[in-house]
């Protein structure tokens, strides 16, 4: 997902061995992923409070660390909410967060393409002398995709679903062990910076004798943002 950073999320409070508060103020930004976001709070610790912080992160969960205890309050709640936190951090020297980025979603089971193509968008230009042509506006790619979840995963993918739904941006890692971005000719399982289609408007998931069921089917479509 990405993460717009604004008055309502741009700070948190660190006091490192006990030298006293510090206020950090990140800065305000669209950070298109958590590890984005988390090298930036990174940066701010380290210039700030102590060069020995750090804070990073690993299939969505969150570590703030540093070479001795310190404390956070988060003087902006929906950032501590964004990292996975439920409190603030005190008397530790490192913090894992006890839950997923509301951001992030890794799911258990595998996630199938359907199919891959082109949208082309052309209009007629009447140029002068009433001379018709046609003008190319745009060209996306579309990915057409089927997530699988459980039962156990529903909480968290709604959460990310509703910041789908109103055309966040997220990247898509098709295959966590590839790095580097989606190319059709050279990385094919690389990830993708993608949305929602304009089309997916709402979202529902259907349950029928839920105890019964162990996987849910969601079919998705994504455009690449570029």
């Amino acid at each position: 997902m990405a993460f717009r950073v604004n008055e309502c999320s741009d700070r948190l409070t660190c006091n490192y061995n006990g030298a006293g508060d510090q206020v950090v103020t990140l800065t305000e930004a669209l950070y298109t992923s958590l590890a984005s976001l988390c090298a930036h709070i990174q940066t701010r610790l380290q210039a700030l409070v102590s060069g020995t912080l750090t804070c990073t992160e690993s299939a969505g969960r969150v570590t703030i660390a540093g070479g001795a205890n310190f404390t956070v309050s988060w003087t902006r709640p929906s950032l501590m909410s964004w990292l996975g936190y439920a409190a603030g951090l005190g008397a530790a020297s490192s913090y894992l967060a006890p839950l997923l980025s509301r951001g992030s979603f890794v799911a258990a089971n595998g996630w199938a393409d359907q199919s891959f193509g082109w949208e082309w968008t052309t209009r007629q230009l009447v140029g002068p002398h009433n001379q018709a042509r046609a003008l190319k506006l745009d060209r996306v790619r579309l990915w057409e995709v089927e997530a699988f979840l459980s039962m156990a995963e529903l909480a968290q993918w709604r959460i990310v679903a509703s910041y789908l739904i109103q055309g966040a941006r997220a990247r898509w890692w098709r295959d966590t062990a590839v790095v580097t971005a989606w190319d059709y000719r050279s990385s094919w399982n690389g990830y993708v910076d993608c949305a929602l289609t304009p089309e997916s408007r709402g979202y529902t998931d259907r349950w029928v004798s839920a105890p019964l069921l162990h996987r849910l089917t969601i079919p998705l479509a994504f455009v690449e943002v570029v």
